[in-house]
């Protein structure tokens, strides 16, 4: 028996190219095909102020939420929950409120944490402006059968704070930024072809290099 230091390196027959091109030429054909979406725009203030005492994971619960019940009746509709999702929030309105800026918004993340919340880690070289990316997120498609509550349901109930608070998961926690109601927000959802199942990974790594979202890790 070898030890390690005797293993050879050795110099592979075909490029890496080779084994990637199928891959690379599926992604292409995919990512040229046109895509369904869905826009919610909304203001801080108009989010539920009790969210800690209300269950998101009924259906009839959530969809009667004000702001953002419609949406995820229709994210949970079976014509979305079996599509692969890449959703982007965006800063939005015609100006932003006074004081709204990375400091304002590391001030937040303390709080939201003394709270006992997560809110997603914060890029300390983004620009804060109409119309910044605030967060690029993907989520593979399913529905869990119990909740019935689809993947990307989950994932943005999260994003608005929503989460139960012994299983919140990291997010931006828009319910929480209390101080700024009037802050204008828009979501879009982006529903991918099925087939690009396998590499919404990719595409949210590409669509987060073009535009450097205020939150999340992407590098």
């Amino acid at each position: 028996m070898q030890s390690s230091d005797e293993v050879a390196i050795q110099r592979s027959e075909f490029p890496l190219a080779e084994k990637l091109r199928a891959g690379l030429e599926n992604l292409t054909s995919i990512a040229n095909e046109r895509y369904d979406f869905v826009d919610l725009n909304f203001k801080l203030g108009n989010l539920t102020p009790r969210f800690d005492e209300i269950n998101y994971d009924h259906p009839e619960v959530r969809y009667k939420d004000p702001v953002i019940g419609g949406l995820l009746r229709t994210l949970d509709s079976h014509k979305c929950c079996d599509r692969p999702a890449l959703y982007v929030f965006n800063l939005a309105g015609k100006q932003l409120p006074v004081g709204f800026s990375l400091n304002s918004l590391k001030e937040i993340k303390d709080r939201v944490k003394s709270e006992g919340a997560k809110l997603s880690p914060i890029s300390s070289k983004s620009e804060i402006i109409v119309g910044s990316v605030l967060y690029v997120g993907v989520r593979q498609p399913g529905i869990g059968k119990e909740k019935k509550l689809s993947n990307i349901s989950s994932r943005l109930i999260a994003h608005f704070g929503y989460g139960r608070q012994k299983a919140r998961q990291c997010g931006l926690q828009l319910a929480r930024w209390k101080q700024f109601p009037d802050l204008e927000i828009n979501l879009r959802v982006h529903l991918l072809p099925r087939a690009g199942a396998d590499f919404v990974v990719v595409y949210e790594k590409l669509y987060a290099l073009s535009c450097d979202p205020v939150f999340g890790q992407h590098r």
